[in-house]
């Protein structure tokens, strides 16, 4: 939903970038099940809730936590790829696989122009229809 439906179906404009990509985000949230209408049915019987923005607040603080916290899974396992590809080690190797999962460290190894071993081709050879 844009800006402009937002307004059309609560005659509310926000007044800022920030409160309308902050009624935005809620929206995208709220996922599939809850359409524009029923959402600017609540918004507009809600908006003035202490209570939900207090809950909203943490929830984006949570997200923004589990983003960073992805982020540095993501690194660590490249990380270990490097020095599995540095030292042939295999158990760096199978700590990254738990990491990221088999496929993301095969595009990876891929990505640095890495050997592929036995396991990642049998992966790739399981994997491919």
């Amino acid at each position: 939903m844009n800006q402009q439906e937002f307004t059309d179906r609560t005659g509310y404009t926000p007044c800022t970038e920030e409160e309308w990509k902050a009624i935005e985000m809620m929206y995208l949230e709220a996922g599939e099940s809850v359409d524009k209408d029923l959402f600017c049915k609540e918004w507009l019987e809600h908006k003035d809730s202490n209570l939900l923005r207090i809950f909203y607040k943490r929830a984006m603080d949570k997200a923004e936590t589990l983003e960073y916290f992805n982020d540095m899974r993501t690194e660590t396992a490249k990380f270990l790829i490097d020095k599995a590809n540095d030292l042939g080690d295999n158990d760096l190797y199978w700590q990254a696989v738990k990491l990221i999962g088999q496929k993301r460290v095969i595009l990876y190894k891929i990505e640095k122009d890495y050997d592929l071993n036995r396991d990642d081709k049998e992966y790739i050879n399981d994997n491919i229809q």
